[in-house]
């Protein structure tokens, strides 16, 4: 078994536990047999810093500058972007979770109510407070011409 760290990688061999099952030959690891490394064998020190760098590189961008601090190819585009997508599955669900608590009814809501119909010109109304998203589109279209389908500006003349 090869153990990745930011450091570079080695071998960590358990030989005393092979043997055969059912006509083949198994070797299992002593990180398997004790339970430990359980997401897989890549440093935490070499994660965060593949995720790091990802937001600043390429993922073959990352691979390389790895290869230069290390001194040797621990991780490759596809581990680094495995990485980078699994911790941002795991906030996506931490967020998800905490908006589906606050929207839940078992917590009373912190989110003001929205109101549809705004009477700008109302004297009683108090305050009116108007969310825009600067663009001043209703809404996007559902698609989009290509520019070989829209017509030139020479035609129209």
């Amino acid at each position: 078994m090869t153990i990745r760290s930011l450091h570079g990688k080695f071998v960590f061999g358990v030989c005393r536990f092979c043997g055969i099952e059912n006509g083949k030959e198994i070797y299992p690891t002593w990180f398997g047999l004790t339970s430990q490394f359980p997401d897989g064998y890549v440093s935490s020190r070499l994660r965060e810093f593949s995720a790091f760098y990802s937001n600043r590189l390429s993922y073959a961008g990352v691979a390389e500058l790895l290869r230069r601090v290390c001194g040797d190819s621990v991780l490759s585009g596809a581990g680094i972007r495995e990485i980078v997508a699994g911790k941002a599955s795991e906030i996506n669900r931490a967020i998800g979770k905490e908006v589906a608590d606050l929207l839940s009814d078992r917590k009373p809501s912190v989110f003001p109510v929205i109101n549809a119909e705004v009477a700008v010109y109302d004297r009683k109304t108090e305050e009116t407070l108007i969310f825009d998203d600067g663009i001043q589109v209703k809404k996007q279209k559902t698609t989009r011409k290509k520019a070989a389908d829209r017509p030139s500006e020479n035609s129209l003349l």
